[in-house]
């Protein structure tokens, strides 16, 4: 093994005012504009409309009940997704990532926050990869779900890049990160989700729906309009009259009423430990014909599980089974040897080991050596291109 001495202290922090730190920025709203946001779109810009517009009619009580309506509207969005940013946030500071790094020849356990480009980093077991790192010796497996979908693991070895969202599960390597926050794998995929905007399905039906109404308004006064002017109605006395015509056809409490019902469902959605974070997400939701998901994690558990076993020559498939957990470790988060310990149904465990040599992903194989029957018994587990046979 080399002897690396790492960033310094001092290097590390001209790094970070350099290169920023190893996080992928949300854009943060403030509380006030968030709240404005409310008041601001094709829904509410319509109840406004129509508030003024009674309002200009001298009609105050409308004027009053429409107001009432776009302020219940816009609060109950509001609170809804201030409880859920809040949520968030706090499930973020119980999910911060360590690292293990390098700095001034000692190794220290640091938030991944703080971690910066040239930083020699340690991953083994159990870490998560904290950036994009170039392996420079060891060799591990690392879970990428998160990233390609896939569940096997892959083995990475020096020269190979380790990406961040990674999940180590086997082995132990030293690496040099070479890509944080925005500018890795991982964070590049997030800036181009978080600059996806599309318009809300609620806001495709309420502008369908008002558009048709509002048109069929317009014909009704033009044809109003026409035949006053030929009767010879004078035109200041029927205006007034064919705007208040026009006030009915806009469906006012419709807003209203989605917000109400989408609200009620997020609560009902709550209490199954599904956290939403729009309003508007129900509604799409709801009203989908097709969806396109990853599915690894998502609508499956990302777990491997024993199907079936084909046991060759005198063998029978209890021993395989047991064979396997016998040059399995327990203790590693292989999904492989999990899937193994899952379907293991008899006790292996009252079988003397004398020797184990665990998973590397370099050779691909584990080795076990067992004494059963007062005879030796040496098991061998992993890919039959390297079988030592």
């Amino acid at each position: 093994m080399e002897n690396y001495m790492g960033l310094t202290e001092e290097q590390a922090k001209e790094n970070i005012k350099k290169y920023g730190f190893n996080e992928i920025k949300e854009k943060s709203v403030p509380i006030f504009v968030l709240f404005l946001q409310k008041f601001w779109g094709p829904i509410p810009w319509l109840l406004e409309f129509t508030g003024i517009l009674t309002f200009l009619l001298k009609k105050y009580p409308d004027t009053v009940a429409i107001f009432v309506l776009l302020i219940f509207n816009g609060l109950v969005s509001f609170w809804h997704e201030l409880s859920a940013q809040n949520a968030l946030e706090l499930l973020k500071k119980h999910l911060s990532i360590k690292a293990k790094v390098l700095r001034d020849g000692v190794w220290k356990e640091i938030d991944a926050k703080y971690i910066t480009i040239d930083d020699i980093v340690l991953l083994q077991s159990g870490f998560a990869v904290p950036a994009d790192v170039e392996i420079l010796e060891g060799a591990i497996s690392v879970d990428q779900s998160s990233i390609t979908g896939e569940s096997l693991p892959k083995s990475l070895k020096p020269k190979d890049i380790a990406y961040m969202g990674s999940f180590v599960v086997k082995g132990k390597a030293i690496g040099r990160v070479i890509n944080i926050g925005e500018h890795t794998f991982f964070g590049k995929s997030a800036k181009l989700v978080q600059e996806a905007k599309t318009k809300t399905q609620l806001e495709v039906v309420v502008f369908e729906l008002v558009k048709y109404l509002f048109l069929f308004g317009v014909f009704l006064i033009i044809i109003l309009l026409g035949l006053s002017i030929l009767r010879g109605f004078y035109l200041g006395d029927i205006l007034p009259i064919l705007v208040v015509m026009l006030l009915p056809i806009i469906p006012v409490a419709l807003p209203a009423v989605f917000t109400l019902s989408t609200a009620l469902g997020a609560k009902e959605l709550a209490k199954n430990g599904v956290l939403i974070t729009k309003l508007s997400a129900i509604e799409s939701a709801a009203s989908m014909d097709i969806l396109c998901t990853d599915k690894t994690g998502t609508i499956t558990k990302n777990k491997i599980t024993v199907d079936k076993i084909l046991p060759l020559g005198n063998f029978q498939e209890k021993d395989v089974i047991c064979y396997a957990a016998l040059a399995s470790d327990p203790k590693q988060k292989d999904p492989i040897e999990e899937a193994i310990f899952n379907y293991l149904k008899d006790d292996c465990y009252k079988i003397e080991k004398e020797d184990f040599e665990a998973f590397d992903p370099s050779k691909k194989y584990s080795t076990a050596k067992i004494k059963k029957d007062n005879e030796e018994i040496y098991i061998f587990k992993g890919s039959p291109k390297v079988a030592p046979i």
